[in-house]
């Protein structure tokens, strides 16, 4: 198991100012990934921007989950965090 200290990511907003959505890269054995965190809302973790509702379920479809994702707190916002390789 590896920890992953988020501080030292540079997490930034994905769109340029909404913390809504933060996003980092990650060099995994050569491979870029994005680090990509949602914050989230209620025991039904819906996202805190409803736009961004819809990349939760497709994240819950990929990984055939029912339940609610395990959250990680950044400056005491729950977040879901996902760790995506880039396409390239």
């Amino acid at each position: 198991m590896t920890t992953l200290d988020l501080r030292s990511l540079g997490l930034r907003p994905a769109d340029g100012t909404s913390r809504d959505w933060l996003r980092a890269t990650l060099l995994v054995d050569g491979t870029e990934h994005f680090v990509d965190l949602l914050a989230v809302r209620d025991h039904l973790q819906r996202a805190m921007t409803p736009e961004l509702d819809e990349m939760l379920d497709f994240h819950h479809m990929a990984c055939a989950v029912d339940g609610p994702f395990a959250t990680v707190q950044v400056d005491g916002t729950p977040y879901v965090l996902f760790v995506t390789p880039s396409a390239a």
